[in-house]
């Protein structure tokens, strides 16, 4: 109710009790020299910026900015001159409902319309080609929508690499039919580490016979490369490679645009072309040094589209970092700012991140949205650095992602992220759908090892997470998390069909230096390998988690540690630990082992009991590390009052994994879960309620 309070004039059409600015947009019938009343609409979203910062501040009144469906130029940007004055009193830009109809929509683009086609050659395939010329001062762009829908960047199937280090990869020479690339400062190679895929420009190519020998101008982490990524790499941005439907080329030099029809696109003269021109779409930016917040602004019922992607801090430097953390902005990218509000907005065809909540981020929210079509990923928060950040200001705190639908990520930063949350206090993440990323879900804190950190008190619940991996990347899980954050909780989520390309695809996955999480009442399955895993750690608590169907795989135990006993901390790292607690959980497999192997003595120092075991296949003759469950209870001194039972699901053949009432895992203390209401609600219950509120929250603004 104290949210709902806190917002409720946003979803207010008119508050007729107190006076308001309201200013109107038109980008259809609009004029910028016009007053900006109903009758005679500014046209352009900055026109009417510029009126509402005319106005004295404090701002004494709700002004709204009710912008007719039509197209925007972006980007827009926000600076503390823009601010409202307090959730009664905000700045609010939304679509106007009495202008077009309800699917007629309110478009902040960054796109440009490719016009001018017409027939060039054909492939070796027959495919026709098409070429449109575009002006000069073009910017350079990396993305292509036909229709909507996204194109690809010409290149060569992935092949396997010989060898490397981190600046050169030697490689089989059938993989390009001559080292004279057309434009060779533009191709790129595209070169796999386990979980990220990094892009490199070129120094040179020379061969000796079938050996071709590259020579990268910004390094690769060889590493990771090798046999965890597979070896793996290809060319893009090729002209060269410019062969298959949906392809398509950019000749920087000259200005054209080449494209590979697919089948049904007979005249692109007849379809909408879109290429993208800026990186960002809005900037809400503050003063961090006279601590000058933007803050009270809400977008409702707003799209925000076409963004391009980030090239330069990838090329310029190390473009294998995790998470493709290296990006500086996305498309909705907000710094220093306070009590924001993207409301029922669409955020799709970009190049980046959708969402970036950095530095000095605190009390704002994304609700009710679509956020898809991510060059990377969806919502990013926090600043990009790690450890305790000494300039608390800085931090970024009590921000909420709820209700929405987070989709279909990593087409260029193939490591991408669902939401990613780096240095974050009090982060609530709930009630969302996030689902096919290359790499992670949701991932919390940026701290490898035991440092102190910033991170404390986040949130992850009741989200469906799924279609993770999709047997690119490795190392990945639906939530992941790093360092020490006291008081976060992953709770009350379903996490399912996680598929890395060799190890690690995990359903919850405690990396390096977790410590004080608690990870319960999930529900976890259909995972490539362990329900959970942790890589190292201190003090976590994983408790009443059902895993079901993990491992399928089948070599890596429904649950493991990759932690040795004495991994503990960084001052004393042979001391004694609590690596975590792994208690009253429901574990199971169709086939093989129930626990990882461990390293050395690796459940020394973890607290493993009150869990039922089972698996379909070897029912009561199940393995435990190569024994049966009571050796492996002796010799391991762990689960001495868990069992190997059937444990009853409703119907796990069609994903039901409720339990019957007469489970044997409620004689040990689990509690039955509560996934009722997993995923995003209708926001038609959160709508009335906030109405109910609005003129009693009106009312009070009036009187102060």
């Amino acid at each position: 109710m104290g949210r709902a309070l806190r917002w409720a004039s946003v979803l207010c059409v008119v508050i007729a009790v107190c006076e308001a600015t309201d200013l109107y947009v038109s980008s259809g019938d609009g004029d910028d020299a016009a007053d900006g009343s109903a009758r005679s609409p500014f046209k352009s979203i900055a026109r009417a910026q510029t009126e509402l910062r005319a106005l004295s501040r404090p701002l004494q009144e709700t002004a709204t900015v009710w912008i007719a469906p039509g197209t925007y130029a972006a980007p827009l940007e926000f600076t503390p001159e823009d601010s409202g004055t307090s959730a009664a009193l905000p700045v609010v830009f939304r679509r106007d409902p009495d202008r077009g109809g309800d699917d007629d929509r309110v478009v902040v683009s960054g796109g440009l319309r490719v016009t001018g086609w017409s027939k060039g050659g054909k492939t070796t395939g027959g495919n026709q080609i098409w070429t449109a010329s575009l002006a000069d001062g073009t910017e350079y762009f990396r993305q292509l929508w036909v229709e909507g829908e996204r194109r690809d960047l010409s290149r060569t199937d992935d092949g396997t690499y010989l060898e490397c280090d981190n600046t050169y990869v030697d490689i089989n020479g059938t993989a390009l039919s001559s080292v004279n690339l057309h434009n060779f400062d533009d191709v790129e190679i595209g070169l796999y580490e386990s979980w990220t895929l990094g892009y490199h420009h070129m120094s040179s190519i020379t061969h000796s016979g079938s050996n071709w020998h590259v020579v990268l101008k910004n390094p690769f982490n060889c590493k990771y490369g090798r046999d965890s990524g597979g070896q793996r790499f290809f060319f893009q941005n090729i002209f060269e490679a410019l062969d298959s439907p949906g392809e398509f080329y950019y000749d920087r030099e000259s200005r054209v645009l080449y494209y590979v029809a697919m089948d049904g696109e007979d005249d692109m003269n007849k379809l909408d072309c879109v290429v993208a021109q800026h990186t960002y779409l809005l900037h809400g930016s503050g003063v961090p040094t006279s601590t000058s917040y933007v803050e009270y602004v809400h977008f409702i019922d707003v799209t925000f589209e076409y963004a391009e992607v980030e090239a330069d801090p990838c090329f310029d430097s190390y473009c294998n970092s995790q998470s493709a953390s290296f990006l500086t902005t996305a498309a909705v990218h907000l710094y220093w700012c306070r009590n924001w509000l993207l409301s029922h907005v669409v955020i799709a065809h970009v190049g980046g991140y959708g969402v970036w909540l950095q530095q000095g981020v605190f009390d704002s929210i994304v609700e009710y949205s679509h956020i898809f079509d991510l060059g990377a990923g969806g919502v990013r928060v926090g600043p990009p650095a790690s450890g305790v950040e000494s300039r608390t200001a800085w931090r970024v705190v009590s921000n909420t992602i709820t209700d929405c639908v987070i989709e279909d990520g990593g087409y260029y930063y193939k490591m991408g992220v669902g939401v990613f949350a780096q240095q974050v206090q009090s982060l609530t993440v709930q009630h969302n759908e996030i689902y096919k990323f290359y790499y992670t879900g949701v991932s919390v804190g940026w701290t490898w090892g035991y440092a102190d950190t910033s991170v404390s008190d986040n949130l992850v619940a009741y989200n469906e997470i799924h279609s993770i991996g999709m047997g690119l990347l490795s190392d990945m899980a639906c939530v992941y998390t790093l360092g020490h954050q006291p008081g976060t909780v992953i709770r009350n989520n379903e996490c399912y069909d996680v598929d890395s390309y060799g190890y690690g695809g995990w359903g919850l996955y405690t990396d390096e230096g977790s410590r004080d999480i608690i990870m319960r009442d999930n529900l976890v399955h259909h995972t490539k390998c362990a329900g959970y895993h942790q890589h190292y750690g201190t003090d976590n608590t994983i408790t009443n988690n059902v895993f079901a169907y993990v491992d399928q795989l089948g070599t890596d135990g429904a649950f493991r540690s990759s932690q040795w006993a004495g991994q503990c901390n960084q001052t004393n790292p042979n001391g004694c630990c609590a690596s975590f607690s792994f208690t009253k959980n429901v574990l199971f497999v169709q086939d093989g082992s129930m626990v990882g192997e461990p390293r050395n003595e690796g459940f020394k120092n973890m607290t493993i009991d009150y869990n039922t075991y089972w698996n379909v296949e070897d029912g009561y003759n199940a393995k435990f590390l190569g024994n049966n469950f009571s050796t492996f209870q002796k010799s391991s001194g762990k689960d001495a009052h868990s069992q190997l039972s059937d444990p009853l699901f409703k119907d796990a053949a069609h994903d039901d994994f409720a339990l019957k009432s007469d489970s044997p895992a409620f004689a040990l203390g689990f509690k039955a879960l509560d996934l009722s209401t997993v995923g995003p609600r209708d926001s038609a219950g959160a709508t009335a309620l906030v109405s109910a509120c609005c003129l009693l929250l009106a009312l009070a603004a009036c009187l102060l």
